[in-house]
């Protein structure tokens, strides 16, 4: 019964981040559990119990559409769960391999599969079911290993408590230790963020590269801006009298598949890359992107307007 609740709360996921579409599949899943466990006892089935397991299968998606976007958010998670070129431009949405930063979920994927062959029983179909698809979920995009985190975190205690047994005074202890220790690092983090100076957090966005774009659309208004990732939103919250005059919006999951192919042909410099700067007059590049500097340098059209160990920024076409 308190599962049917879950649903208000996914109409306010979805109006929210695209991520309820992992919540959403997770409630439909333990719907459609509880009807195939019910369907297989061979028990008779109580129509309340069925009828609100049904509501719950049913019901999640369609959560999903309960917002002022309608049916159109179909084509949005179609575009951004089915877009091949959102991985190869955005480090987030590319598969886990092991490295570094994935070293922690690789280890507790690999405990959880040998605890769920130790002591499976110990959880219900549905627990088994979500540990492996957010894992499936983690293994498939680097941003979705936050939810195989939660899933561990809720459904791998009681699998460590069967395969490491602990007195219940000596558990005791270590549970208000880890809360202790979870706490203090809580309360740390927040006032090293409080002591900070606003400046600290774009520190390694170039001032430098601010004030040059700054004053040349001051003296022409007619000037239009093309910046990469880190420094759109950056440029219209520093200078919000550049708002419509600056592209683009580093929120990729709006992007249609045509607009993310200029950006791969601009950064890979393919045939017609130029259409991605067609119309902007100036160029911000992070200094990784040198090879786009020097091809918009190359025609003789363009002229380095400011530079530095964060920022370039060309000028395309240059004005008196």
């Amino acid at each position: 019964r308190r599962v049917v609740l879950v649903l208000p709360l996914l109409v306010l996921w979805a109006n929210v981040h695209g991520s309820a579409l992992i919540g959403a599949g997770l409630v439909g899943l333990y719907g459609a559990t509880v009807l195939a466990r019910r369907a297989a006892s061979g028990a008779r089935p109580e129509a309340a119990v069925t009828l609100r397991a049904a509501v719950v299968t049913v019901a999640a998606p369609v959560c999903l559409l309960a917002s002022p976007y309608g049916l159109s958010l179909v084509d949005y998670y179609r575009s951004v769960v089915l877009n091949p070129t959102l991985s190869r431009l955005v480090v987030e949405w590319q598969p886990s391999t092991p490295s570094a930063m994935t070293a922690a979920f690789f280890l507790t994927a690999g405990g959880a599969i040998w605890l769920v062959a130790r002591h499976g029983a110990l959880l219900t179909p549905f627990e088994r079911l979500a540990l492996a698809a957010t894992m499936v979920s983690g293994l498939l995009a680097i941003r979705s290993i936050v939810w195989f985190a939660l899933a561990s975190l809720m459904l791998l205690p009681a699998l460590v408590d069967a395969a490491f047994p602990v007195r219940e005074p000596a558990k005791r202890r270590l549970s208000y230790a880890l809360t202790a220790f979870a706490l203090t690092g809580a309360v740390a983090a927040f006032i090293d963020a409080a002591r900070l100076p606003v400046g600290w957090y774009s520190q390694n966005l170039s001032a430098g590269a601010l004030a040059a774009v700054a004053n040349a659309t001051a003296r022409d208004p007619a000037l239009h801006v093309f910046a990469t990732e880190p420094y759109a939103d950056w440029l219209l919250w520093e200078r919000p009298e550049l708002a419509r005059r600056v592209a683009f919006d580093v929120r990729f999951e709006l992007f249609s598949e045509s607009e993310f192919r200029k950006v791969v042909d601009l950064y890979d410099l393919r045939r017609g890359w130029r259409e991605s700067v067609d119309g902007y007059d100036i160029v911000v590049l992070e200094p990784q992107r040198h090879r786009v500097r020097n091809a918009l340098l190359a025609d003789g059209t363009a002229s380095i307007l400011y530079a530095d160990s964060d920022a370039t920024v060309v000028l395309r076409k240059p004005r008196s």
